[in-house]
């Protein structure tokens, strides 16, 4: 029988320990529990802070924390949310992200798929790249404000956030931020698996409509609102929802 090494005395211990808080009982029948919360049923909150919490092991500052509990209010499909998170932790696997834990191992392969100028990490691809920054100064434009200056991803998330004003901006005030960020990664990844190229006019047209159909189809407002106005004034819609 071969030695165990570390990781498995690891475990080993860790079953020990599971073991000892077991206690057999023949008058009752085996069940499932859910350890993680208190009564033991499970719950995807329960599940979320789970994970959230073994983010390899460290503790998320308040801003994060704040950015991702107002993340979950938009409206906005599923999928995109669960991006919006992985973007918020800085969890997606970008091509920095992809080197640094060894599934890429060629150093050229960490260029941006964009601009192939500079490392291919979270800050860079949503933000710094020279493709990037194009597409943001566009969307600005569109709002009819200016660039915000940031830190980091959440200071952009939470200041784009104050830019929109409404009876409901709690449920819709981020959905051009994440149809930008979530355009930018698909785009990003058709480059990568399709052979795709990057048009900066398609691109923003793109995220126009994204943002359009996720505010009316989410929202459930009333207001009778046509494209051509979202288009022409999208903040303007968002006071009148």
């Amino acid at each position: 029988m071969e030695a165990l090494d570390d990781a498995d005395i690891e475990s080993l211990n860790e079953l020990h320990q599971l073991l000892e808080q077991v206690r057999p009982n023949r008058a009752s029948s085996d069940r499932r529990r859910w350890s993680s919360n208190s009564d033991g049923s499970f719950s995807v909150r329960s599940t979320y802070m789970v994970l959230q919490d073994k983010r390899v092991g460290t503790t998320l500052d308040t801003n994060t924390v704040a950015a991702l509990k107002r993340l979950w209010k938009n409206n906005v499909p599923s999928k995109v949310s669960v991006f919006g998170w992985r973007l918020l932790l800085e969890k997606l696997p970008t091509r920095e992200a992809l080197f640094c834990k060894g599934i890429i191992t060629n150093n050229h392969e960490r260029s941006c798929v964009f601009c192939f100028k500079e490392v291919e990490d979270i800050q860079h691809i949503f933000f710094t790249c020279c493709i990037t920054s194009q597409i943001w100064q566009k969307i600005f434009v569109w709002l009819g404000t200016n660039v915000i200056p940031f830190e980091d991803v959440t200071s952009h998330f939470t200041l784009f956030g104050e830019l929109a004003k409404g009876n409901h901006s709690k449920r819709i005030r981020h959905i051009i931020w994440l149809a930008t960020t979530w355009s930018i990664w698909r785009t990003r990844n058709n480059i990568i698996f399709r052979g795709d190229c990057v048009n900066i006019s398609s691109l923003v047209e793109q995220i126009v409509y994204f943002s359009w159909f996720w505010f009316i189809g989410r929202t459930g407002n009333n207001v009778n609102l046509v494209f051509s106005e979202w288009r022409n004034n999208p903040l303007d819609c968002f006071q009148r929802n």
